[in-house]
């Protein structure tokens, strides 16, 4: 399915230029917040129906979130349609965390191909290992610039998702995050349909330049160290030392305001990934994937993490506080100013975000669009989140992952994409 432009009216309209559009509404009552957001929304979709539209429903509104669905579907009748339930949306310059609402965001996008698609149990095991399946199932081509994907996290295997695109279409950004409701409670939307379990996502193939940036919302707060001994998500030691015996020297060192976020957040280790010639230029370029330390053992000063180590890693422990988080996203956005604002930006932000870092609503919004201006925007908050860093797909924690879209700068940087694009033969052309 790709856009076209087909009239010199449609031009004339605007109906053919690069944009997104989104639309919200807050009520109590599921009926009069669904009426809001269509009346709003096909009062300014009238010439042409969108060629992406994603929906979003929060947790007091999500029993009906399957009706949702069916009306944006038959209102605005998208090329494509995803989305999903979540404790909380976000829209432009908000974030409801508790407040019943609906978010809606539609997207023109000419040149660009687009494809909805849902994966389910009991699939992973054919999918997941067959690149041919995987890549017919989910439309992946050597034009794909970007994978927008929305989990149940208690029946999807993320993490071997992640492993197979990362495997089957390298350097293709994956963006979105998991549903947040608890067990039984989530839906995902796609095209017609609306499922409990799996996952859905979107392709985005063709004339569209993705920007992901993930921002962990996190400060270093010690040396880097080597992992010197690791069995499966234990490290044993680091510089030779049990690990324990660091974290203690840290606590030690530590004044006030460290030991209050410490209480707050806990302290959490992120290994370093991608490319880096040493150690000063880690510090420098490198990135760091942050995961939780979930527990020590006493007798041998060991900690276990959140995810598979090995020896060899470079490590290095982090406090998550509001400030750092931020400093960190202002940070990573800010070079986008170098280039003309996006036609639209999908923000996922931990649940752990929000009024619970911030301590007031709107916090991560209102950093985007203070560093990018009133673009469009649409997201929601996750019980993980999905971005690419140091070249790689990861699931993360405590983060905000941006998309931010734009048209592709010219045919020539597409095909330069595709060429150097390493896919299997099942994904071409």
């Amino acid at each position: 399915m790709i856009a076209q432009c087909e009239t010199l009216q449609d031009w004339d309209f605007g109906i053919c230029m690069f944009r997104f559009r989104t639309w919200y509404a807050i009520h109590n009552s599921f009926d009069t917040a669904l009426q809001t957001l269509l009346e709003d929304a096909t009062r300014d979709v009238r010439q042409r129906p969108p060629d992406v539209a994603l929906l979003f429903v929060n947790q007091p509104l999500a029993q009906r979130a399957d009706d949702a669905r069916e009306a944006v579907r038959q209102a605005l009748r998208p090329r494509a349609l995803v989305g999903a339930t979540s404790s909380g949306v976000i829209a432009d310059a908000y974030e409801w965390e508790r407040e019943p609402a609906l978010v809606l965001m539609a997207g023109w996008l000419p040149g660009v191909q687009v494809h909805a698609f849902a994966l389910r149990p009991p699939d992973w095991r054919a999918v997941l290992q067959d690149a041919t399946e995987f890549c017919v199932r989910t439309h992946l081509s050597r034009q794909t610039r970007a994978v927008l994907l929305l989990a149940d996290p208690f029946t999807t295997p993320i993490e071997h998702v992640l492993d197979a695109f990362n495997t089957f279409v390298p350097g293709v950004p994956v963006i979105g995050g998991l549903a947040s409701i608890t067990a039984g409670g989530n839906r995902l939307f796609a095209g017609d349909k609306t499922h409990k379990a799996g996952l859905v996502g979107l392709t985005l193939s063709g004339n569209v330049d993705v920007d992901v940036v993930v921002s962990t919302g996190c400060r270093p707060i010690s040396p880097v160290f080597k992992v010197t001994g690791a069995r499966d998500n234990v490290i044993l030691s680091l510089n030779h030392q049990p690990p324990f015996d660091h974290i203690q020297a840290l606590v030690d060192r530590m004044g006030d305001i460290e030991r209050e976020a410490l209480a707050r957040g806990g302290l959490l280790i992120g290994r370093a990934v991608g490319s880096y010639r040493d150690r000063d230029d880690l510090m420098q370029t490198g990135e760091f994937l942050i995961r939780n330390i979930l527990g020590v053992d006493a007798s041998t000063g060991a900690i276990a993490i959140g995810d598979e180590i090995h020896r060899g890693a470079l490590v290095q422990f982090f406090l998550h506080d509001a400030e750092a988080a931020a400093d960190d996203l202002a940070m990573r956005l800010t070079p986008q100013q170098l280039y003309e604002p996006p036609a639209g930006v999908w923000l996922f932000s931990c649940n752990g975000r929000g009024t619970n870092l911030y301590g007031a609503p709107n916090g991560d919004v209102q950093i985007v669009r203070g560093v990018l201006g009133d673009v469009p925007l649409a997201g929601m908050f996750c019980a993980g989140e999905i971005g690419l860093l140091g070249g790689q797909n990861f699931l993360h924690g405590h983060t905000a992952c941006v998309a931010l879209l734009r048209p592709a700068e010219s045919d020539e940087a597409v095909n330069a994409h595709a060429e150097a694009l390493e896919v299997p033969s099942a994904c071409l052309p």
